[in-house]
């Protein structure tokens, strides 16, 4: 299977959508970016997989959920994605 690249996955509304949602505080919640972005849960689990293949996000355990946090890369993308989207 061919890898992906950031260019392949991250020019996309839903992608978009799901990288701005945890874009506001940094951190979320797969359930809380699905019901945000009106995505299906299962849409954004393969697409927080991929951020986290392209070190975009990790996932941590806090308790019985999986929090998303953007790693120090996914939040330099988000800047330059909000400032390409918002100019």
């Amino acid at each position: 299977m061919k890898k992906k690249t950031i260019s392949d996955i991250l020019f996309k509304k839903k992608v978009i959508q799901v990288l701005l949602s945890i874009c506001e505080k940094g951190f979320s919640y797969p359930l809380k970016i699905a019901n945000d972005t009106k995505i299906t849960y299962s849409h954004i689990l393969k697409i927080l997989n991929d951020f986290r293949e392209l070190k975009l996000v990790e996932f941590r355990k806090e308790g019985r959920k999986k929090m998303v946090i953007l790693t120090n890369k996914g939040k330099e993308i988000c800047e330059l994605v909000k400032k390409i989207i918002y100019s």
